[in-house]
């Protein structure tokens, strides 16, 4: 049973960057409310952690401006910083991305497992619930200056990318992504047929445009560097019935099986079919975008988690999950 302990015992810890996520987990639970596709919010869990009422005022104004995002964020970076000295026969990686290679301290996903179970050092500003549009296009683009200010050698720079433009929330109508680019049930149509529209064709031309900008960028920078990037696994709807996952920051259909319902597909075959092709279709154009030039690779992950055991929610895997999908980046990066 864990521990129960005072906020600024917490505070504490979270500021010693020797103690892993996994033992600060606990004391953690998630807001679904607040909480986006692939941006989790974390909350202070209030059954171990004793928030009198001047803290609890403090940790709810926290959980609302995602300070505890930030600080899982400050965490690695903090350790990158210090042991990139330390080790300095280990490969280092520079990493952007999204909550694949930065989830706040309730998963442990492929970054993790690359520092943990491969030994590289990653100096990373990969951030839950990023967008391509921010990441590449919008204002201050970190990977740039990352790049661009690191002084020693670099293995590779590794990418992820579009989950949030594919099943996100679109900025305009509030809307999920997936409602905009699938069409709605109709009786006898192929899982191709229902992302075969112009919004889908326009989205998947947009994630091209920037994974081609983000080429450019890094070439201009490094004309040699590696390139590792990918395209996904293939998610599993949720909500169906049996489902076992309970996430704590989601509601378990909430990123991808209620959109489907709002659009009439509820044959659960059939909404994973519908992933499938989608899925599939963005490794088309990231493998079509590896083709032009030598020195980028495109890191299949499909098919490495197949069951629902292995995925944490919707579009996360679990802790194993994200194991898997780091052993087939630590493949890419050795071969």
């Amino acid at each position: 049973m864990t521990e129960r302990i005072s906020y600024q015992e917490l505070k504490h810890r979270l500021r010693d960057i020797d103690i892993p996520d996994s033992e600060l987990a606990p004391f953690f639970t998630g807001d679904p409310d607040l909480s986006s596709a692939m941006n989790p919010v974390l909350r202070v869990n209030p059954a171990t952690v004793d928030l009198g009422a001047p803290e609890r005022v403090e940790a709810e104004a926290a959980a609302a401006m995602s300070v505890f995002n930030g600080i899982a964020r400050w965490r690695r970076k903090q350790r990158f910083d210090r042991d990139v000295s330390r080790f300095p026969n280990r490969p280092v990686l520079l990493a952007e991305g999204d909550s694949w290679f930065q989830f706040p301290i309730l998963i442990d996903e492929t970054i993790d497992s690359l520092l943990d179970d491969h030994d590289y050092l990653v100096d990373c500003v990969s951030a839950a619930g990023d967008t391509l549009q921010n990441m590449v296009i919008n204002g201050d683009v970190e990977y740039e200056s990352l790049i661009r200010e690191y002084p020693g050698t670099i293995a590779a720079f590794i990418f992820s990318g579009a989950g949030n433009d594919i099943i996100g929330t679109d900025v305009l109508t509030g809307r999920s992504v997936i409602e905009n680019i699938v069409l709605p049930f109709t009786p006898g149509r192929s899982p191709a047929q229902y992302i075969n529209n112009p919004a889908f064709k326009s989205t998947m031309a947009f994630i091209e445009s920037a994974y081609m900008r983000v080429i450019g960028t890094v070439r201009a920078l490094r004309p040699t560097l590696r390139i590792v990037i990918h395209g996904y696994d293939y998610a599993i709807p949720g909500g169906f019935p049996g489902d076992p996952r309970r996430p704590v920051y989601a509601s378990q259909d909430q990123w991808l099986g209620r959109p489907f319902a709002k659009l009439g597909i509820t044959d659960q075959a059939l909404r994973q079919a519908i992933v499938k092709a989608m899925v599939d279709k963005l490794y088309t154009v990231l493998r079509r975008v590896a083709a032009t030039d030598t020195n980028t690779v495109c890191v299949d992950i499909r098919g490495t988690n197949k069951t629902v055991d292995l995925w944490n929610d919707e579009i996360h895997p679990t802790n194993a999950g994200f194991k898997r999908v780091a052993a087939r980046f630590h493949t890419a990066l050795t071969s």
